[in-house]
């Protein structure tokens, strides 16, 4: 391989990398505000973990939450309370921050499609499911309104738990998908081998029972800890609230000829020797030792060119480089269409 093309690989191998794994700057949530309203949609459970965030989050913090709650409901049974038909209406006479959704949980069932039932499970189910979750997270997308989905936790009964595993993963890939936030909670209210209890430690220590005697719902102590988890993802993005704010690259010059540059080093590297820096501090952790490694390679073929140089006109001067007679990039007139006609003699 010629040395020019291996160095241009290497360039675009880095820049693959570096685009894949780059820390995202800013926040989840862009708007900074001393207070924001939060809105808690969802059915029993919702209501459960609104208590429990009353409870939890500081009363002069900075979220102040709300909700609107239906027993009962989900999104596999409209005709009981359509949450895509009634969604819009709620955004637009309240004051909506984020939004927080925790719906699913009845959701194990057929599905009516018009005089059509459409049984659980089947792929006509999850299809139609799954738009219907996509359509309710297309309410706050197109507000711009941040959105966090709560996801099921385990239930005793052992077939409702598979089958609320499905519906869970059914939402939690649309809710990823559309780039919104899931909030897993199943691990945190399981046994170490992931099946139901309904007792756990509590803030002291104390093993408190914490699930309803009918083996789904949360009592105020669940509640309790089913809001902590929640409100800990909440605070944490509230506190790094602030739009996308990319770092313009460091700019280092080379002094006497001399490379001054102590980390890998991206970018062009100009007439007068200055470089764009890419510190080791910012390359993400699990891959920087690869792109420690590339960068390193791309920082050994930066050196001045010699004048007058292929690389010199290319990466310096601007001037592609002209290709060989006939091949098949060569636009140049034909030699033997440049001869003046009989006429022009």
């Amino acid at each position: 391989m010629r040395p020019m093309r291996r160095f241009i690989l290497t360039c675009v191998a880095i820049l693959s990398v570096l685009a894949a794994a780059w820390p995202v700057q800013g926040g989840y949530i862009k708007a900074q505000k001393e207070r924001y309203n939060l809105f808690v949609f969802g059915d029993k459970m919702a209501t459960g973990l609104l208590a429990g965030l009353w409870r939890v989050l500081p009363a002069d913090g900075p979220i102040l939450a709300r909700g609107r709650m239906q027993v009962g409901s989900g999104l596999a049974r409209p005709q009981l309370y359509d949450w895509n038909r009634t969604l819009p209406g709620i955004l637009d006479t309240n004051k909506v921050d984020i939004a927080l959704v925790m719906l699913g949980v009845n959701d194990a069932r057929e599905i009516r499609s018009g005089a059509v039932r459409v049984l659980f499970g089947t792929d006509q189910w999850r299809n139609i499911y799954a738009a219907r979750v996509r359509r309710l997270i297309a309410h706050f997308k197109t507000r711009g309104i941040p959105l966090y989905w709560v996801g099921l936790p385990p239930v005793r009964d052992e077939g409702r738990n598979e089958a609320l595993k499905y519906v869970a993963e059914i939402i939690e890939k649309e809710v990823k998908a559309a780039g919104a936030k899931y909030i897993p909670i199943h691990h945190a209210f399981a046994t170490a081998e992931g099946r139901f209890t309904d007792r756990f430690p509590d803030e002291s220590g104390k093993v408190v029972r914490m699930r309803a005697r009918n083996g789904v719902h949360f009592i105020k102590t669940g509640n309790t800890k089913l809001a902590r988890i929640v409100a800990k993802v909440l605070l944490r993005d509230v506190a790094e609230a602030g739009p996308d704010e990319p770092e313009a690259p460091e700019v280092i010059a080379a002094e006497d000829g001399k490379d001054t540059i102590s980390g890998p080093v991206m970018g062009h590297r100009g007439p007068l020797g200055q470089v764009s820096v890419v510190a080791a501090s910012r390359l993400p952790g699990e891959n920087a030792a690869t792109i420690t490694a590339m960068t390193r390679v791309l920082h050994s073929r930066q050196r001045i060119p010699p004048p007058d140089s292929p690389a010199q006109r290319l990466f310096i001067d601007g001037e592609w480089p002209k290709p060989p007679p006939g091949r098949a990039d060569d636009f140049s007139v034909p030699p033997e269409l440049k001869k003046p006609s009989p006429r022009g003699r």
